[in-house]
């Protein structure tokens, strides 16, 4: 029996036709299929299959490619595919992208600062979660890169909440061999859509862990430079792409947002949509 996973990018929908069922804990961590607005995107078809001792991925019109192991070739598709996604004309944030109601919250922080278990707990709290990653900005407004939250261990520890919703998640191991489980966002028991549009609020996130969370208002040039310097430009695009997120900011309510513990951070935000 063939199984099949789809991984969703912002042009394309793969489906990828797994051979053997023992192979599926490894690839379902690519899996990715939310509902985008938008044109329909191109399909393409892959197999994985077994060569002898090696795997397999064969697509049609190009040679096979042999890999020792189904986790080499899931690190292959992985790479491959997020390549594939930032590579375009628009800038690329590091931010995550949430939807309470009929208003959009853009999280924007550097790495290590509690981005994505801030939006996990957000994603508890009702907010239905777009992305907790990437956000690219376009012409039409800010559009979330498709991608399943990734949910490390220590912020299952920090929401035992989630730990019912990622008991048969699919994972992978960083170097350390702590496991990082990929969450589709509907399995908060909201629909997984992106739809590009403006962002009207964006928090800057800034650690402080141990400590207690507080947010306020963000100068526009402060907030400007930040998003600056969480964003990856295309080759020869960087003027007009700066000239997308100064109009981004100046569209959006603008706060700081020290993370603390957890439960006042989610208070914070909550705070400035009922502000």
């Amino acid at each position: 029996m063939i199984h099949k996973i789809v991984v969703r990018n912002p042009d394309r929908r793969y489906i990828i036709a797994v051979a053997e069922p023992g192979w599926l804990a490894a690839l379902g961590y690519l899996a990715c299929d939310p509902q985008i607005e938008g044109p329909e995107p191109e399909i393409r078809h892959l197999a994985v299959m077994p060569a002898g001792p090696f795997v397999q991925l064969q697509e049609p019109d190009a040679e096979p490619k042999i890999f020792a192991s189904i986790f080499e070739v899931r690190n292959h598709l992985h790479g491959r595919f997020f390549t594939e996604s930032v590579t375009g004309a628009y800038p690329v944030l590091h931010a995550a992208s949430l939807r309470y109601q009929d208003r959009r919250v853009l999280l924007a922080a550097p790495k290590s600062t509690g981005k994505s278990t801030l939006s996990l707990g957000l994603g508890l709290a009702g907010f239905a979660i777009e992305g907790d990653e990437n956000i690219f900005v376009t012409p039409a407004g800010v559009i979330a890169r498709p991608r399943a939250c990734r949910v490390k261990e220590s912020s299952a520890e920090i929401l035992p909440e989630l730990g019912p919703l990622i008991a048969a998640a699919p994972y992978a191991a960083d170097y350390h061999g702590r496991k990082i489980y990929s969450l589709s966002p509907e399995a908060f028991g909201q629909n997984w859509r992106i739809a590009p549009g403006k962002a009207d609020i964006i928090i800057s996130l800034h650690a402080n862990h141990g400590g207690m969370s507080s947010i306020r208002r963000a100068p526009p040039m402060l907030m400007t430079q930040t998003l600056i310097a969480e964003a990856g430009f295309a080759p020869g695009a960087k003027a007009a792409a700066i000239a997308g997120i100064i109009g981004l900011v100046r569209g959006a309510g603008l706060y700081e947002l020290s993370v603390g513990h957890l439960a006042d951070a989610i208070g914070c935000v909550k705070s400035v949509l009922a502000a």
